[in-house]
């Protein structure tokens, strides 16, 4: 093939494929979309800043009001804290818990270190040649 006439078609392609993108680009309406938040006017930002404060404001005397009837018809659980702070432990209780913990934690390092005595007694009666029972 002569170099000459494959430049020659590359040319015309190349002119058909520019007069493509300008049709195309001609047909986009509108500017390209942007990404991100779309820009809010400063009236309509107060608009909103106040129905959003009036909003949690609702929401707050709904959770007061929903607090205050829990607090009417069920008494406090004797393992909370005083009526002012519930959900806190006393002090007696923490203690229980906090030794309730230690106690799990030494069964686990016990249990870990039955398990390695057991692997090691294992392994020496293979070496001695002993069999078990």
């Amino acid at each position: 093939m002569d170099i000459r006439k494959a430049i020659h078609e590359l040319r015309q392609e190349q002119e058909r494929l520019d007069a493509l993108i300008a049709a195309l680009e001609a047909r986009q309406t509108g500017p390209r979309s942007r990404r991100g938040r779309k820009s809010v006017p400063p009236e309509e930002r107060t608009q909103v800043s106040k129905r959003m404060t009036a909003y949690w404001a609702a929401r707050r005397a709904q959770r007061v009001t929903a607090a205050a009837t829990m607090s009417e018809t069920r008494p406090p659980s004797p393992r909370c804290g005083s009526r002012n702070q519930p959900g806190t432990m006393r002090a007696a209780d923490n203690a229980v818990v906090t030794a309730a913990h230690e106690t799990a934690t030494a069964a686990e390092e016990m249990t870990a270190q039955m398990q390695t005595t057991r692997r090691h007694i294992d392994e020496l009666v293979a070496v001695v040649g002993l069999r078990k029972g």
